[in-house]
């Protein structure tokens, strides 16, 4: 990432010769994608300007042009989801987590199956949207989990803190599945859609420390 401090030291570039510079792998974002975490001055020229270039290959402004800094989450040069800054701390275990790409079929030499970019990509993209959900929603952020290889080339998403644990499962395709426990009497347990569900499906997660 460009330092902005020393970039404006070198130059002081138009916001025009800024943003016609920017790296072109985050051409494949979507609006809906950097919607959550970027939020550009409502000032007519700047406006008229990103009406000229496509807003969505946009992957970060000069710090005067933005009222928030995110952390963008790319794999293989294809942008995958925006981390709001409040939630750095997942953004690492992304970046972490894929480790997971590297490991071939038969990665155990007991016949375990590799795993995709898909399978990451779609367990990556429900715990962004999730996770920014909650933090728009309640001003909550939630409890960060670990991201490790699952069984069958599936991805498991874990908490384990001392008031719950919660462990999600992802797989490429059908639903997925999630077990829940709060240590009392709350158990959950079901299946569900990554790509369409409650966003206070998993309660246990809210961090209100």
């Amino acid at each position: 990432m460009i330092s902005v401090k020393s970039y404006e030291r070198k130059k002081k570039p138009s916001t025009e010769d800024y943003l016609l510079s920017i790296n072109t792998c985050w051409e494949n974002f979507t609006p809906t994608d950097i919607h959550p975490a970027i939020n550009v001055k409502r000032e007519p020229d700047h406006l008229a300007f990103l009406g000229r270039i496509h807003f969505e290959k946009v992957h970060i402004f000069l710090k005067n042009e933005l009222t928030s800094i995110s952390n963008f989450i790319s794999i293989n040069g294809v942008g995958v989801g925006v981390v709001p800054i409040e939630l750095r701390n997942l953004a690492e275990e992304i970046e972490r987590s894929k480790y997971m790409l590297e490991l071939p079929d038969n990665w155990d030499d007991e016949g375990a199956i590799g795993y995709t970019v898909e399978t990451w990509i779609k367990a990556i993209k429900f715990l962004i949207n999730y996770s920014t959900s909650i933090l728009n929603t309640t001003g909550k952020t939630i409890f960060i989990p670990k991201i490790y290889h699952g069984p069958e080339g599936s991805i498991d998403i874990y908490w384990e803190y001392e008031r719950f644990n919660l462990l999600i499962n992802i797989t490429n395709t059908g639903l997925c599945t999630y077990f829940g426990d709060n240590y009392k009497s709350n158990k959950i347990h079901g299946e569900f859609d990554a790509s369409d569900y409650e966003f206070l499906l998993f309660p246990f997660l809210l961090n209100y420390k």
